[in-house]
């Protein structure tokens, strides 16, 4: 049995709606017949556009279609690959240099590569994660541009 009012399944011989609380012998006297199941208007839900898979997009000569979302996540692992040979060359580098130049100043150089290029590699890698994301932002506005154009 459904409720007239809210269309929604109740228990056979029920009084009143658990849902809405109308009382069920008034309900269609007080409002009108109420809906039936599947006749409340849900979203509209269109199909996707197809995608096209990588290459068809690679050489898509109009650009509709983008690859670089499909990238992003390679591009952040190479991005932090290269953050951490960088920073280890330099570190590398600098300790040698300071050794170099006499024990002293090697320990030193080794104590202060260990305090600061930590911390220089997470601020390149939050510098490098923000705009990768921002890349990423703006292909989403096109996205939702390009789905608002379409209704």
């Amino acid at each position: 049995m459904f409720c007239p009012q809210c269309g929604k399944q109740i228990e056979d011989g029920a009084s009143f709606c658990p849902f809405c609380g109308v009382k069920i012998g008034e309900a269609s006297s007080q409002y009108g017949p109420g809906p039936t199941p599947g006749s409340i208007p849900g979203p509209v839900v269109r199909p996707a556009a197809p995608r096209k898979g990588f290459f068809r997009a690679l050489f898509d000569f109009s650009f509709s279609e983008f690859i670089t979302p499909k990238l992003i996540k390679f591009q952040y692992i190479i991005a932090t690959i290269v953050n951490i040979l960088f920073m280890l060359i330099f570190m590398i580098l600098i300790i040698v240099k300071g050794f170099m130049v006499s024990a002293s100043k090697g320990f030193v150089a080794l104590i202060i590569c260990l305090i600061i290029f930590p911390i220089l590699f997470l601020l390149s890698q939050i510098w490098i994660r923000m705009w990768l994301e921002i890349l990423i932002v703006i292909f989403h506005i096109s996205d939702n541009i390009k789905k608002l154009v379409q209704k």
